[in-house]
This record gives C-alpha cells, sequence and structure tokens, in this order.
C-alpha cells in the first residue's frame, strides 16, 4: 500500500455517516452534483445596459455591482435608480442571485430579499433564478462565500486584460 492510498483510506473514514465524498467535497448522501444551469430555472441572463439616475422614489433602485458589498449585502448608501422603458424586464424577484462578471469584483454575489425592494439589475451583473425542487437558492448564495468557490473564480476568470466571467461558465 502506498502513502497516497493509505492518506485516502485514513480521510475516507472521516467522512461522516450519511455523507459521501464528490468533487465538490463532502456532501449528505441523497444529495446530487449537478450544474448550476441544470438546477435554475433562469440560466446567465445578462441585466439592463441603462444609466443610472438619482434616487427617485417613482422609479425602481438599479442594482449595480458597486451595490454589492463583500459579504453579498445590498450597500443602499449610493443607491440610484433606472428609468428606462425595458426596466421591468429586469426587475429582480426573490431569491434570484446575481454574479459580478467582470473587473476587480468579478464573484460577487447578491441574493435578492424582497425587503430591498424593487431592484432592477445592471449590464455586468448575470441573474440566475434556482429550480426550488432542486436548489436552495439560500445554499447557492453561502457556497458563493467559500474558498473553494474563490479559487474558482481565481482561475476561470483569467483573461487578457481584465478579469471576466460569462453566463455559461457560470452555469
Amino acid at each position: 500500500m502506498t502513502k497516497a492510498t493509505m492518506t485516502e483510506n485514513k480521510s475516507d473514514s472521516q467522512i461522516p455517516e450519511g455523507y459521501k465524498k464528490t468533487k465538490t467535497g463532502v456532501i449528505p448522501i441523497d444529495w446530487e452534483e449537478r450544474k448550476l444551469g441544470n438546477l435554475c430555472t433562469i440560466k446567465g441572463e445578462y441585466g439592463i445596459n441603462a444609466a443610472s439616475v438619482p434616487k427617485n422614489d417613482k422609479l425602481p433602485t438599479y442594482r449595480r455591482i458597486t451595490d454589492i458589498d463583500l459579504n453579498g449585502n445590498f450597500d443602499h448608501s449610493q443607491s440610484k435608480s433606472v428609468d428606462h422603458p425595458q426596466s421591468s424586464k429586469y426587475k429582480l424577484s426573490t431569491n434570484d442571485i446575481v454574479f459580478a462578471r467582470t473587473g476587480a469584483t468579478v464573484g460577487k454575489t447578491y441574493l435578492h430579499n424582497s425587503e430591498n425592494g424593487e431592484l432592477v439589475f445592471a449590464g455586468f451583473l448575470i441573474r440566475f433564478r434556482a429550480n426550488q425542487k432542486r436548489l436552495i437558492p439560500k445554499y447557492l448564495s453561502l457556497y458563493t462565500t467559500t474558498s473553494k468557490y474563490w479559487r474558482w473564480v481565481a482561475v476561470y476568470s483569467v483573461r487578457s486584460g481584465q478579469p471576466g466571467l460569462n453566463g455559461k461558465e457560470y452555469a
């Protein structure tokens, strides 16, 4: 038996009963590994390309990359609105999650909560809507805070010039 085999056997014995080891990590035995795109009803939809306008209570709030803090929370301090005839097509529903697709913020996410009001998501964000019979949105949001997720972002967002990930890559 090689040293590597002994190490693998040792780590396998540390998997709690009712769990299994997968490429993703240790998960409950009745869970399945699936690609994000296969678990969503909206799979990588880009936001609206519109200019922001000063905050106006008669218009929806514009959700931009800069409005998402490092913990995935909505930062209200610099809120803007959007005034565009197509903006209703880009309204976030509760439990929609958006991913930042480019630049220094690539990988940041925001899980929409209706308490944040009516939000329209901007063009540098990509929306996914979980099929809640197959994926718990809060679980996905929490996964995007893990070191495993951020390592994936670091590897796959490398581009010549500006880092980025597109909807297919997130899916």
